[in-house]
């Protein structure tokens, strides 16, 4: 429960109407999102068409923040600049989000770890990444 507390603390809970985005490209670029409720999905910006499966109750998104540098790119790669998301992602229904900001992610640490919480830190990444690379498959 200290954890759930510590995590609500750094982020701010988001309420979406069906239909409403999440996010686009340059637009909440810095945020990650944890699914309370409701149902997501991914879709190709010059497409129009969904990408992967919908996301609801447990999902992470946005997660490839923290994840990506453009290793094509020669400049990208030893700059490590971030990649700009390339989707979109809309609510399928009316929904809830924790969305967590990516520099908060190293509070969320620091307080775990003043608390004795390493392990519960390592679970939050296990998942962040666990999420990222499913997701990566989609693409």
């Amino acid at each position: 429960m200290d954890t759930v507390k510590t995590v609500l603390q750094f982020g701010s809970i988001v309420y979406l109407k069906k239909g409403q985005v999440l996010y686009a490209p340059g637009f909440n670029d810095s945020i990650f999102y944890i699914v309370l409720f409701g149902k997501f999905k991914l879709i190709n910006s010059k497409s129009e068409k969904q990408i992967g499966q919908s996301m609801n109750l447990g999902w992470t998104i946005g997660e490839e923040i923290l994840f990506k540098v453009d290793t094509e790119n020669p400049l990208d790669r030893q700059t490590k600049k971030k990649i700009q998301r390339k989707e979109v992602c809309k609510s399928i229904i009316d929904s809830c989000v924790l969305g967590v900001e990516k520099k908060s992610l190293t509070s969320i640490k620091k307080c775990l770890f003043e608390r004795q919480n390493q392990e519960e830190f390592s679970k939050i990444e296990i998942v962040l990444r666990g999420n990222h690379l499913v997701k990566k498959n989609w693409k």
